[in-house]
This record gives C-alpha cells, sequence and structure tokens, in this order.
C-alpha cells in the first residue's frame, strides 16, 4: 500500500511520511502548490509526532533542490572593509566612498559579487558588485545576503502570514518559503550596487 492510497496519515510509518513530506516539500520550491493541502496535513501529522519528520524532510527536500539547480555559488565575498580608511575606499569604491558614514571602522561593511541572473529585474547583473551593510535592520522587501542550509544568497526578504519567504527577481527562480529558522542567517542588507572595482 503505497503514501497516497491511505485515507489517514497517522496509519503511516515514519519513514513513509518523511518521503511525503520530502516529496510535497520539493514540490512547492519549483513552485508547485496544487497539492497545498494534503501538504498542510503532512505537516501537521509531523507537529504531532515531534520527531523532527518534517525539519530532516524540508531540509533534504532543499539539498536536492539545490543539486538539481545550479551549484554555483549565486553569491560570494570578494572583500571586508574591516578598519579601513576613508582614502582606501576611496581608491577601490569611488562610487560609494560619499555614502559611507564618517566613522573609522568599517567592519560592518563587506563586498559580494553575484553569479546568475536570479536578481536581474532589480538591476543586479551577473558580475556586479554589491555593498552590503551587516548590522542593518532587515525590514520587509529589503534585499538581503542571507545563509540557509549553508548555502549563501542573494534574494528580496519578504514575510507573508507569519513565515518567511525569500525571492528573486527573475520569474524562472520561484521563492521559497523559509521552514527552519535556525539554518537561516542574514548576513546583511544589500545597501548599494558597484558596478566597478578598481584596484
Amino acid at each position: 500500500m503505497t503514501v497516497r492510497r491511505l485515507s489517514n496519515l497517522h496509519e503511516v510509518s515514519d519513514y513513509a511520511l518523511y518521503n511525503l513530506v520530502k516529496k510535497y516539500s520539493l514540490q512547492e520550491l519549483f513552485g508547485y502548490t496544487y497539492q497545498q493541502k494534503k501538504f498542510n496535513e503532512a505537516i501537521n501529522e509531523c507537529k504531532i509526532r515531534k520527531k523532527g519528520i518534517f525539519k530532516r524532510a524540508n531540509e533534504d527536500a532543499f539539498l536536492d533542490y539545490l543539486i538539481s539547480k545550479d551549484t554555483e555559488r549565486e553569491i560570494e565575498r570578494t572583500l571586508s572593509l574591516v578598519f579601513a580608511s576613508k582614502e582606501e575606499i576611496e581608491r577601490i569604491l569611488p562610487e560609494v566612498t560619499k555614502l559611507l558614514p564618517d566613522v573609522v571602522d568599517f567592519s560592518q561593511f563587506q563586498v559580494y559579487k553575484v553569479s546568475g541572473d536570479s536578481m536581474i529585474n532589480a538591476g543586479i547583473k551577473d558580475g556586479n558588485h554589491v555593498l552590503v551593510d551587516s548590522k542593518a535592520q532587515v525590514n520587509e522587501d529589503d534585499i538581503v545576503v542571507a545563509m540557509y542550509m549553508g548555502r549563501i544568497f542573494i534574494k528580496r526578504y519578504k514575510e507573508i502570514d507569519g513565515s518567511i519567504y525569500l525571492f528573486s527577481e527573475n520569474p524562472k527562480f520561484s521563492p521559497f518559503k523559509v521552514y527552519n529558522l535556525d539554518n537561516l542567517k542574514i548576513i546583511g542588507v544589500v545597501k548599494f550596487q558597484i558596478t566597478a572595482i578598481t584596484n
């Protein structure tokens, strides 16, 4: 008997429930939500069992999703401005020097290089650099650099019905819901785009 033929989810084994949740999680990541009611029922059953089934299934689905997509980093740090002077920043980042606060310690600012076109509709193109503020307050619709499940993303941050979602600015990439907040770290808020870096 398969999981789909069972009328009561409480009758299925933990392993079968894990596989069912993983399947629904993958479908959601790829943008298919036609089985949302069944997915919610499976989530509720996981909550009743209190065995961490949902967390493990969701994490494994997300890893499978990453493997099926692009395995390259979407964004990577290229420069940290720890204790840099304004003169040094003027040399390497002339576009943003006047926008930085007049402080000695610029360690909260980091420069990341973007790979891919997931944020192209926000004007952030493959190969562009962005300046990220690690101490900025994250607000709705901010573009953030986030680490989730050990992978670093640049995405638009949204909260919908009490849940956190990370959105791309390209319709070919589906948004994804963050189920496991313990695995999410907001590295910083994107403040400026840098079209060129000089050495």
